[in-house]
C-alpha cells in the first residue's frame, strides 16, 4: 500500500467527530487531532480537499505550525503510523 497521511491539529473536536462519520473510510480523529490517510497521491489529494473544503464550510481553523502534510509516516496519539507498519514511539515503551 502506498500510504499518504496528514496530520491536522484542529479546532472544535466535537464537530470533527460528527465529520469522521461522514467520511470514516479516509479519516481518523482523536479530540483537535485529524488523521487522514489514502492509498494513492490522487486520492489523497482528493480527500484532503474534500476535508479541507468542509473545514471551511464550518468556519473551523487549523493551526499550520501543527499541520503535516504529504508525509510517508507521521506521530499520531504515541504511534509512528507508516504504509506498511504501526510502532509505539520508543519513549513510550516501558
Amino acid at each position: 500500500m502506498n500510504t499518504h497521511v496528514c496530520n491536522l491539529d484542529c479546532s472544535a473536536p466535537a464537530t470533527f467527530h460528527h465529520m469522521q462519520a461522514m467520511m470514516s473510510d479516509f479519516l481518523l480523529v482523536y479530540l483537535d487531532n485529524l488523521l487522514v490517510f489514502s492509498k494513492s497521491f490522487e486520492e489523497y489529494l482528493s480527500q484532503l480537499g474534500h476535508l479541507l473544503q468542509r473545514i471551511c464550510q464550518l468556519g473551523l481553523k487549523l493551526k499550520p505550525a501543527k499541520c503535516q502534510f504529504l508525509c510517508r509516516q507521521v506521530t499520531y496519539l504515541g504511534h509512528i503510523i507508516a504504509a506498511d507498519s504501526v510502532d509505539c514511539e520508543d519513549d513510550k515503551v516501558v
